[in-house]
């Protein structure tokens, strides 16, 4: 990860596409904790990157990119919140509620952006698996859906699920912690 911050940093805008196809999801979901309209946490996520873009130059390492987004997208929020009227109320119910856990979120955002890279890092027939097994859809739904027997699927589930204790090992204590 350390080598994209340096690629972008430089300019990469191929390396920026791949970092704003990690993080666009994360943002947006952490921006769903402040915002009520998926909309509008699609726009902040949107707004955020483009301000790590364009201070890019300023970022030597994840961490402080890191730390720039997710400090980024909640004032975007915020301010977001502060222009609508009925902003004043929920904004201090905000403001005290997140205050406390906001570390908590980032890393609840991070295994989010963790377990969505080691999903996309299987076949696809095994990723299409575990995603509609992660919506709640029953073995006898999945085999359908995708055209194969529930005796294929158990066992292509059982090899997906192998694969993903295997890429997340090292993780493992974040996973536990959630």
């Amino acid at each position: 990860m350390q080598d994209i911050i340096s690629e972008i940093r430089r300019g990469n805008r191929e390396a920026f596409r791949e970092f704003f196809e990690d993080y666009y999801p994360v943002l947006c979901s952490f921006a769903r904790k402040y915002l009520p309209d998926a909309e509008r946490c699609r726009d902040v996520a949107q707004e955020t990157l483009l301000r790590y873009w364009e201070e890019r130059e300023r970022f030597t390492g994840i961490s402080e990119a890191r730390g720039f987004l997710y400090t980024t997208t909640k004032n975007i929020c915020f301010n977001s919140l502060r222009r609508e009227r009925a902003a004043g109320r929920y904004l201090q119910g905000i403001g005290e509620e997140y205050a406390d856990d906001f570390e908590e979120k980032i890393m609840e955002h991070e295994i989010v952006l963790l377990l969505h890279k080691a999903i996309g890092s299987l076949p696809s027939q095994m990723r299409k698996i575990i995603e509609c097994s992660l919506q709640g859809m029953r073995n006898n739904e999945i085999a359908r859906e995708i055209g194969i027997a529930e005796g294929t699927l158990h066992t292509l589930k059982k090899i997906a699920y192998k694969k993903l204790r295997h890429v997340l090992k090292d993780h493992v204590y974040l996973l536990l912690f959630f």
